[in-house]
């Protein structure tokens, strides 16, 4: 049976929508949302630390790039409130450390001034078809309310590193209009937070990884209806594990969920154990000059 690590993350009351019944909302009108973001201004990812150039860049084979905007309270439905995810997109030609994400909002569910918080799944992308992320419907309304990714399918390899990052994002809502008098919402970012962590190992002739620290394999963004907030949960498998570097790398960078207890990886090697795993962080063993060039994780040998 999947344990399941709750945090609660309560919904910001000043940002609202309107409790309205159930409505067909296609021809209802829509409010341009937009949001320009980067991973790496003014230093607020350690994340820059590991990947090439020091930077952060979104970026995969489909050309796109996703947020979630976790908006709170916007309709009744059998006598209970629900939130909504409304999806912003990002498309690129290259990869890019800066990146305009847009999308709309249904006018009845218009954003009031104040703060509200986006999540950002990267995505594992090939031939348009999304491995690793999938949407999280009400079973009665078929409302958009959550995201799952699962982090058991990456390959430990640094260009696909980003397609396994997750972080939630704080930004500030302006309702502006735009030269012809038309309204739309305009987010300005105030903070990131990495909720995964990054490990650097030496995983040479290793193809599977396993132990406590890969147990949370699931990590889910769903709306409450008891608490009539969006939760954040790491779902575990126990005994599970990964299967990477399938092109024989020597080093590898490996995707963790947080895990606070009896925190270790394990291969054929040996043992790697840590006091925590908190989201954010870097593990690696000594830095000697850029990320290229630091030490992985040392194993220690358990014996037979």
């Amino acid at each position: 049976m999947k344990n399941v690590l709750l945090i609660i993350v309560f919904a910001f009351l000043f940002v609202q929508c309107k409790k309205d019944d159930i409505q067909n909302v296609n021809d209802e009108a829509k409010i341009p949302v937009k949001l320009e973001l980067s991973m790496n201004q003014d230093n607020r990812t350690l994340f820059g630390l590991v990947l090439p150039e020091g930077k952060i860049l979104w970026g995969n084979e489909c050309g796109r790039e996703y947020l979630y905007m976790a908006v709170p309270n916007c309709t009744i439905y059998d006598g209970k409130v629900l939130g909504e995810m409304i999806e912003l997109t990002a498309e690129f030609d290259i990869p890019s450390e800066r990146m305009v994400f847009t999308g709309e909002i249904p006018e009845s569910k218009l954003l009031k001034e104040g703060v509200v918080e986006l999540y950002y799944f990267g995505s594992a992308c090939k031939e348009n078809n999304v491995l690793n992320v999938k949407k999280l419907y009400h079973k009665g309304t078929g409302i958009h309310i959550g995201m799952n990714m699962v982090l058991s399918v990456q390959k430990g390899n640094m260009e696909e590193l980003g397609n396994y990052h997750l972080a939630k994002i704080t930004a500030t809502v302006s309702i502006k209009k735009d030269i012809k008098g038309n309204i739309y919402i305009d987010l300005r970012e105030e903070k990131i937070e990495n909720l995964n962590s990054i490990v650097k190992l030496d995983l040479l002739g290793i193809k599977k990884l396993y132990g406590t620290a890969v147990a949370p394999q699931y990590f889910k963004v769903q709306w409450n209806e008891e608490t009539m907030s969006f939760e954040e949960y790491r779902e575990e498998v126990p005994n599970s594990c990964f299967y990477v570097n399938e092109k024989n790398e020597k080093y590898c960078y490996i995707s963790l969920l947080p895990k606070y207890k009896n925190v270790y990886l394990e291969s054929p090697r040996g043992r790697i154990y840590f006091d925590d795993l908190r989201g954010g962080q870097i593990y690696i063993g000594k830095m000697t000059g850029d990320i290229d060039e630091a030490l992985p994780l040392q194993w220690e040998y358990i014996g037979e």
